[in-house]
């Protein structure tokens, strides 16, 4: 209803025809009104006139007021829009620096360092941090999400990573439903953006949880949102997939809006998930250099010992 208001209002059409208005009547008025006897008679105002001034007058007021509280409107919205912003900003920027940390770290790691381990902690950080930005930006307590990263490196089997470390009804074996999001996004390769599970379970495109159980049956509340974008990355020249990697998002028992609010999908799409893919996509192809290392070094002690 706010953001009908201040349309209407601060059109081109609304800045042009009420301004207009008190002029042309009064215009109106000083021209026609002396010669008329139903608005002048004897000098002195009708009824009607003073009426129809009265209207015009509240028109006028009531303009100035609506222009005052569409500029309130809009300055708010633009202390949102600095606040998401800085927000973004701040978590992103601490994930660059947990991995500049990271990239410091591996100087002084011992060759026997478990990278799958490692990977995955890593991996659980930036998702820690991703959650903490959208629960910053949208408001909804970081209790509420999960954030579930789905990978796969050449031929070997699908693998997740989840940011509370294990959640109930969320792994691999989701994707073999296709009414799951994740498995829609490894088909469609695009983003997703359901704002109510449970609208989304009607059409056949969300798979619910047990998570999302207990909170319809035992919490009485809604089950929430969900949204994810395609990570997955193929080689420009010949097309084979060198990462296959998917980010989804959920919240339990609250939705990230009350109803569909185009800028917030814009902004945890097109700005959030977008901006967050670099961390990921870097922790990737570090962990299959790793894993290239570790085996370049295997192979070389083995020449070693047979020589």
């Amino acid at each position: 209803m706010e953001k009908t208001f201040v349309k209407i209002f601060d059109s081109i059409g609304a800045k042009i025809i009420f301004p207009a208005i008190p002029t042309i009547w009064f215009s109106f008025f000083a021209i026609f009104a002396p010669s008329y006897e139903k608005l002048i008679v004897q000098g002195k105002l009708t009824a009607l006139a003073i009426i129809l001034n009265i209207i015009v007058f509240i028109v006028v007021v009531f303009y100035i007021v609506a222009s005052i509280y569409c500029q309130s409107v809009k300055q708010k919205q633009k202390n949102v829009d600095e606040k998401t912003y800085m927000s973004i900003l701040q978590n992103l920027d601490d994930a660059n620096i947990f991995l500049r940390n990271k990239q410091t770290n591996v100087l002084f790691e011992h060759e026997d360092s478990n990278y799958v381990s490692d990977y995955r902690s890593n991996i659980n950080v930036l998702l820690m941090l991703l959650v903490k930005c959208l629960s910053e930006v949208t408001n909804v307590d970081e209790s509420k999400f999960v954030a579930s990263y789905f990978y796969k490196f050449k031929n070997d089997g699908w693998k997740i990573i989840n940011s509370d470390g294990k959640h109930k009804g969320v792994d691999v074996s989701i994707i073999e439903d296709k009414s799951s999001v994740v498995s829609q996004l490894i088909r469609e390769d695009s983003a997703i953006f359901y704002l109510s599970k449970e609208e989304a379970n009607k059409k056949g495109n969300y798979f619910i949880d047990e998570r999302d159980k207990e909170q319809k049956e035992i919490c009485e509340s809604q089950m929430g949102s969900i949204f994810g974008l395609n990570w997955s990355i193929s080689n420009q020249i010949s097309g084979d997939v060198i990462l296959s990697s998917i980010i989804t998002v959920a919240t339990y028992g609250e939705q990230i809006c009350d109803s569909e609010d185009v800028r917030i999908k814009k902004v945890i799409i097109d700005q959030i998930l977008k901006m967050f893919e670099n961390p990921f996509l870097f922790l990737a192809f570090d962990y299959v250099e790793s894993l290239k290392k570790r085996e370049n070094q295997h192979v070389t002690k083995q020449t070693g010992d047979k020589v």
